[in-house]
């Protein structure tokens, strides 16, 4: 059985790292190997944390339909403390929701993965949430403009949001999106038609 946890715990890892280089289809191979291996028998933290990284793998391969089985065989068997697949899930289905411009219905889940990544401890999940709410603010506002004057309240919320995203990155010390802040600031001042600076 540790042998077992072992491997698919090396899965996991390797299936992160595939999906964060953009490997799709090393991503989904190597996680669902890790799925096989930690859920061949009960259900396991493990097994259901591979689970929410698939989840998380096929949102980003835009293959909505992978997502709600897993969501569906992550809830039946979720323990209360295990912190780390729901915060990862519940991020999951916020960014869906939010991605498809319906920030309403995504506001619960990011405040439920929110709690959950706090009380994990998980400073990236907690700083990749403030940044997916700013950056999906300003994707949305930029698709509204094609049809419609962008919204200047929601562009004026998403630049609160940006330098909320930018100040935990500071204090935490963290690199992974101060990079790509400035260029959603440029996005928010073009979609204020504001071209002084």
């Amino acid at each position: 059985a540790q042998f077992g946890t072992s491997v698919a715990g090396a899965n996991l890892a390797e299936g992160v790292v595939a999906t964060y280089s953009g490997n799709f289809s090393t991503a989904i191979d190597k996680l669902r190997r890790a799925s096989v291996i930690a859920n061949s028998g009960e259900p396991s933290w493990l097994g259901r944390l591979i689970w929410a990284w698939q989840a998380h793998a096929y949102q980003i391969l835009l293959r909505p339909e992978g997502i709600a089985g897993l969501a569906a065989s992550i809830l039946r068997s979720v323990q209360p403390e295990e912190h780390d697949v729901l915060s990862r899930l519940f991020s999951v289905v916020a960014v869906g929701l939010h991605f498809s411009d319906s920030y309403g219905r995504a506001r619960p889940w990011y405040d439920a993965a929110h709690q959950q990544a706090l009380a994990e401890g998980d400073d990236l999940t907690i700083d990749a949430n403030l940044y997916n709410v700013a950056a999906y603010r300003i994707h949305n506002s930029r698709l509204n403009q094609i049809s419609t004057v962008a919204d200047a309240s929601e562009v004026a919320r998403a630049r609160w949001e940006i330098q909320s995203s930018e100040n935990f990155d500071r204090i935490k010390q963290g690199t992974t999106f101060l990079w790509t802040l400035p260029l959603h600031i440029a996005r928010a001042v073009m979609l204020d038609g504001d071209f002084r600076t």
